[in-house]
């Protein structure tokens, strides 16, 4: 299963949402990874980066820090927020956005979904 991927330029927004457990995920995410080197020449003053899956698998880890280490380079001169969603009573997601927080010096949100 693959999340549905958003970038939007103009809006200075990046989400990953769904389920992440693609067959081959490097060549799944290498578009995005491709598209966020494009954007960082030109990023908008602020981007939010937002992740909200359900589950991910171990490639997909590696790919998500990745994404992340990527756009860090953002941070350096302009605004990135990252906002990691994560379902009401989901324990390993929330583990994972706090493992993800506490590998980079971003401005980094953790929420909390309620449906």
């Amino acid at each position: 299963m693959t999340p549905q991927i958003l970038g939007d330029p103009e809006a200075g927004r990046i989400e990953i949402t769904g389920r992440s457990i693609p067959e081959n995920a490097t060549s799944f995410y290498e578009p995005l990874l491709n598209w966020i080197e494009d954007y960082k020449i030109q990023s908008q003053e602020k981007t939010e980066l937002m992740f909200h899956v359900d589950y991910l698998n171990s490639i997909s880890q590696k790919i998500f820090y990745d994404i992340l280490d990527r756009c860090s380079e953002i941070a350096k001169s302009k605004s990135l927020v990252v906002i990691w969603k994560y379902d009401e009573d989901d324990e390993e997601i929330l583990d994972e956005g706090k493992v993800f927080q506490s590998k980079f010096d971003l401005e980094f949100s953790l929420i909390e979904v309620t449906e």
